[in-house]
């Protein structure tokens, strides 16, 4: 397999390191000078990487495109391409349909979505990928978890679930600075609360809504401290809040 990479940004930049570092990918990847960071950092990474000034430099080079420019570019950058039917197209634009990619990548029809997120780079995280696909199984695999759907409008919904990275790391930053502020160092402060959200996320691998909700429960104690922060929280609509935003959120990548 012959990778080519438009759009070297985060998530482009995460995927080719960890396809390599930790996937020991060994074919040749091509890359889009853009951004110019980015993709030069690679090439001089690994012997396997190099740039290429034109997309379509790239789309010759390649037999599996993986496109990860920002969603209002999509259009025009597909339709200045030449895709042979041949090649397979993978989207990491978490808001452009199937329906619209295969109008403008044609003549290609083995065109795909997927959703990967950072950790990607370190061989971890869900890839959502629809419809399903046994050929790339085997490479995306290697660098996380595969879930594979049918059902575009199931696809949607995880992609609101990507919106919520930042929430997420927001919520352990502010974590680590109130025991900053009671006197723990930086480090130490940093340390704990990224151990301890990564132990709570890593013990609820592949459970269901319900089994989730009664391991909250199981850390309430009557008149506790789980107990104070969980219903003090619903009782300000936190959680309201938060479903209404990914409501919206669901809305907006419908509009595409």
């Amino acid at each position: 397999m012959k990778l080519g990479l438009i759009g070297t940004g985060i998530i482009g930049e995460a995927f080719v390191r960890g396809l390599i570092n930790v996937g020991r990918f060994e074919g040749e990847i091509w890359v889009s000078r853009r951004s110019d960071s980015r993709s030069s950092s690679l090439s001089a990474d690994f012997a396997q990487v190099s740039v290429a000034d034109e997309n379509q430099e790239i789309l010759d080079r390649c037999d599996t495109l993986i496109l990860a420019v920002l969603p209002e570019q999509v259009e025009s950058v597909l339709q200045d391409l030449q895709l042979r039917d041949d090649h397979l197209l993978l989207s990491i634009v978490s808001s452009i349909t199937l329906k619209s990619l295969s109008q403008w990548a044609a003549p290609c029809t083995q065109i795909y979505r997927a959703i990967p997120l950072p950790p990607i780079e370190f061989g971890v995280g869900p890839i959502p990928i629809c419809p399903p696909c046994p050929q790339l199984d085997p490479m995306l695999s290697s660098v996380g978890t595969v879930v594979s759907l049918t059902d575009e409008d199931q696809f949607l919904s995880i992609a609101v679930g990507s919106a919520l990275m930042a929430m997420f790391y927001e919520m352990v930053s502010k974590t680590a600075i109130f025991m900053q502020k009671g006197g723990l160092p930086p480090h130490e402060s940093a340390l704990y609360a990224t151990s301890m959200w990564h132990a709570l996320a890593g013990n609820t691998t592949r459970v269901d809504h319900q089994e989730l909700h009664q391991m909250s429960n199981d850390c309430l104690t009557p008149g506790g401290l789980n107990e104070q922060v969980l219903f003090g929280l619903r009782d300000s609509n936190w959680y309201s809040l938060l479903e209404k935003e990914m409501d919206g959120i669901k809305e907006r990548l419908s509009r595409y």
